[in-house]
């Protein structure tokens, strides 16, 4: 017999199956089963702080090339800018009344996004065009991957990798 779960916790049926594919053998390869205790979010959103919401929006909407969603102004003192990362997946770029709360990025405050070749080459050439220079991430994994890192007007990285 199953355990109850704990109080206040949702107790799952049956959780939807996620794939991923796999890029050496060609085939969706499951995620998350069947077990109920696996989290199955259908839509998910980052939230970024943005001291300039504008410069921010321009450059992953321009030339990073993510899609606008929906913005917002004065909403309870904030504003922003929703991008689509994905199907139910979104980047928020955020800016509160008197600049709260400050972008404070780390080397590892990362968006990565993994593109299909030719979606990687005209994002590099978008951004090389545009004068952003290339970031050498201290984790040489990235370059090993063949990925590419630049900051964006914030100081956080973001991380251009081939699928």
């Amino acid at each position: 017999m199953d355990a109850a779960p704990e109080p206040g916790l949702p107790r799952f049926e049956k959780a939807p199956i996620i794939y991923i594919m796999s890029t050496q053998r060609d085939e969706a390869i499951p995620l998350a089963a069947t077990d109920p205790t696996v989290l199955t979010p259908v839509r998910a959103r980052v939230a970024r702080p943005a001291a300039d919401l504008a410069s921010a929006a321009q450059f992953y909407e321009e030339l990073v090339g993510l899609s606008r969603v929906t913005s917002f102004a004065g909403h309870d003192g904030f504003d922003g800018v929703v991008l689509a990362l994905g199907p139910g997946i979104e980047l928020e770029l955020v800016r509160g009344p008197d600049g709260f709360p400050s972008p404070s990025p780390t080397h590892e405050d990362l968006l990565v996004l993994w593109l299909g070749a030719a979606e990687f080459q005209a994002t590099r050439k978008r951004l090389a065009a545009a004068g952003v220079m290339v970031f050498a991430h201290p984790n040489p994994f990235w370059a090993g991957t063949g990925a590419v890192a630049y900051t964006d007007p914030e100081g956080y990285v973001l991380v251009v990798a081939p699928a």
